[in-house]
């Protein structure tokens, strides 16, 4: 940036005041006039001293320009405003006409040195910010940089009237200075992206349990505003830039991204019991979003990814909480004293809700066999049977016991089909397991995710004589079955 020496005075600052967020933010704007500089040559083949039709160029801008020069700030309505202002020094401007012929033909010579390299629209474009920069600033209102226009219209005559410069040169210093006069839009940019963060931390549904610790933080976090660009290298200025309400956007979605993974893993690797009043939460908060899409005259992408978000949970949910209403329609003494049937029935429900009511979506090919013990455990939720996970009697821990007293008791032990000792720890470990709790009773579970793995299972039940025995479980887990419409 323009260092603050070259900075002669500040117009009509103005007090700008935001809130974003829980946080308060104060700043001024003000309009500035900023002093011209002199610039310096690049070095190439054509060398502007030894060329007589360059000499010639710049006498003659120089010459056409000194009248105005003489006559500025008087020169027109708008410069002779600056008359007003505290601090404007006219003598600075006393060489510019001589400046601005320098400036042309610099840019000449830069354009015709450069037309041909691998890079020659980069080093075009950071050497014209350069020279046009170093006319300086009026506020607004107050003018045009001195000689700016002239700067422009004569560097464009010089190379549209050179046969030696490629069409593609010409057409992009052409655009370039469109864009310079391209009008600026209207507006205060920084309340823009203030407004921006603030519809995103209303629409983040932070009003949820799982994502309630988190709105402190990005409530009183500053959002992304400014970008550093690479310094030019004729100018050595560093340039920053705000970013766009477009840009902070897309940072905002990838931000609602890594919220929602994070806690969307953290659910699936502990599935805990989820009851209506996360339910009712997802419900609210789903109001919301849909309210502002109503209501917003664009659509923001991140909407879309919490509305996307919301759906799938609660259909999770429903899913969760279908079970529980499953379990209260049976009962909780359907099976009274006895732990084998309790058990049984409540393995063929899981086994129901898995292969037939969509609750395989909410597994996946890499599952482990907790993960699956822990979806398991949901099936035996309201059951008057002690349920205990990982009881150690001495022989190593069994997955799950169910029991009412010291001598109605289950062995309940999950396998993943896939394992390599599956064979070996269905032949020997549940016997292990039973001995070590003084029960008979026992029941095994082995989910399979394909085809393949469900053919290993078959095999090796049909080799050790268990494939008709109804305490080993098979329960398929794919969650890309055919809908029944395409069953044939």
């Amino acid at each position: 940036m323009r260092s603050a020496e070259d900075i002669i005075c500040m117009y009509n600052p103005v007090l700008h005041k935001y809130t974003c967020g829980d946080r308060s933010f104060e700043y001024y704007e003000a309009s500035v006039i900023v002093r011209p500089y002199v610039i310096k040559e690049t070095i190439g083949e054509h060398d502007y001293r030894s060329c007589e039709g360059c000499q010639n160029n710049r006498q003659k801008i120089e010459d056409s320009l000194k009248d105005r020069e003489r006559k500025f700030p008087l020169c027109c309505d708008y410069h002779k405003r600056l008359l007003g202002i505290k601090g404007f020094d006219v003598s600075l401007y006393k060489t510019s006409a001589s400046m601005c012929a320098d400036k042309v033909i610099f840019s000449y010579q830069h354009i015709l040195n450069n037309q041909n390299s691998n890079t020659w629209q980069n080093d075009i474009e950071q050497y014209l910010n350069y020279v046009v920069d170093s006319f300086g600033h009026f506020p607004e209102g107050f003018g045009e940089p001195l000689f700016l226009s002239d700067y422009l219209r004569y560097l464009v005559q010089l190379i549209d009237n050179n046969t030696d410069i490629r069409k593609e040169v010409k057409e992009y210093v052409h655009s370039y200075i469109e864009q310079i006069y391209k009008p600026r839009v209207k507006g205060d940019p920084i309340r823009l992206l203030f407004d921006t963060y603030n519809r995103w931390l209303k629409l983040f549904p932070f009003n949820i349990s799982v994502f309630s610790d988190l709105r402190e933080t990005y409530a009183n976090r500053t959002p992304l505003l400014i970008t550093q660009k690479s310094s030019n290298p004729y100018s050595t200025i560093v340039k920053f830039n705000l970013i766009t309400p477009e840009e902070l956007i897309e940072f905002l979605c990838d931000i609602t991204k890594k919220l929602f993974e994070d806690v969307s893993a953290n659910i699936m690797s502990k599935i805990e019991p989820i009851y209506a009043y996360y339910y009712k939460e997802l419900i609210q908060q789903q109001m919301i979003v849909e309210s502002h899409l109503l209501s917003a005259s664009v659509s923001l992408s991140y909407t879309k990814i919490i509305k996307k978000w919301l759906s799938s949970q609660i259909h999770f949910t429903k899913e969760l909480m279908s079970i529980e209403d499953q379990t209260k329609t049976y009962g909780p003494d359907f099976y009274r004293c006895d732990s084998y049937k309790e058990s049984l029935r409540r393995l063929k429900m899981f086994k129901s809700r898995i292969e037939n009511n969509g609750l395989a979506r909410m597994l996946k090919n890499n599952q482990t066999e907790t993960q699956l013990q822990d979806m398991l455990q949901l099936s035996f939720d309201n059951t008057n049977y002690s349920v205990d996970r990982e009881v150690n009697n001495g022989r190593g821990p069994a997955d799950f016991k169910v029991s009412m007293g010291s001598h109605d008791c289950t062995i309940i032990e999950t396998k993943l089909a896939k394992s390599s000792k599956l064979k070996q720890n269905l032949k020997s470990q549940v016997d292990i397991y039973c001995n070590a709790n003084n029960t008979h009773k026992s029941i095994t579970l082995i989910a399979y995710f394909c085809k393949k793995e469900k053919q290993k299972a078959d095999r090796i039940l049909r080799e050790l004589g268990l494939s008709k025995k109804e305490n080993f479980i098979l329960v398929n887990c794919e969650y890309n079955l055919p809908s029944a419409s395409n069953v044939k």
